[in-house]
């Protein structure tokens, strides 16, 4: 399974369905707009442990830096922030920002 899969298998978890190829071209830039897709991206972006978030940059050809600044310009957030885990811990609590239901 490629690492776009992975993210976007744990984005539809909750929220509906999220095809690899609608994440793939929300993380290359194109506009958010369909109802519901914020949600099944920031579930996908902040759950998914941050291990896997080389192998999705380089999926992508992009740095893990430049992946990071666009789950921040989409969702507030760097990838795996929420995620289980010390990494996402240590990135929730950098942030600042207070959880919420």
């Amino acid at each position: 399974m490629t690492a776009l899969n992975a993210y976007a298998r744990h984005g539809s978890c909750s929220y509906g369905p999220l095809a690899p190829e609608r994440l793939r071209a929300i993380l290359l830039g194109e506009p958010i707009v369909e109802p519901g897709d914020l949600a099944r991206v920031e579930q996908a972006l902040l759950e998914t442990h941050r291990a896997l978030a080389p192998r999705l940059a380089a999926e992508l050809s992009l740095t893990v830096e430049a992946l990071d600044a666009r789950a921040v310009a989409l969702v507030g957030l760097p990838l795996g922030a929420t995620a289980v885990g010390a990494a996402g811990t240590a990135s929730w609590a950098a942030s600042g920002r207070e959880p919420t239901a």
